[in-house]
């Protein structure tokens, strides 16, 4: 499910901009729910998503870490 959703890292990045965070939330669910059912791995991935969306976000703060 993980190895799936990277795409959406970059997708992310400007709904997370856009403060979109439920709407996030619901396409990264939507996705997850194609390879597992359960809420746990929707949630892991929200958050893997997310990260990941800002560090994109911010690629030379020096924070970002």
């Amino acid at each position: 499910s993980m190895m799936r959703c990277m795409p959406h890292a970059l997708f992310g990045a400007e709904m997370l901009k856009a403060e979109k965070y439920k709407e996030f939330k619901s396409l990264v669910s939507i996705e997850a729910s194609f390879v597992h059912a359960h809420p746990i791995v929707h949630e892991a991935n929200f958050v893997f998503l997310s990260s990941m969306a800002h560090l994109l976000n911010n690629p030379n703060n020096a924070n970002r870490a």
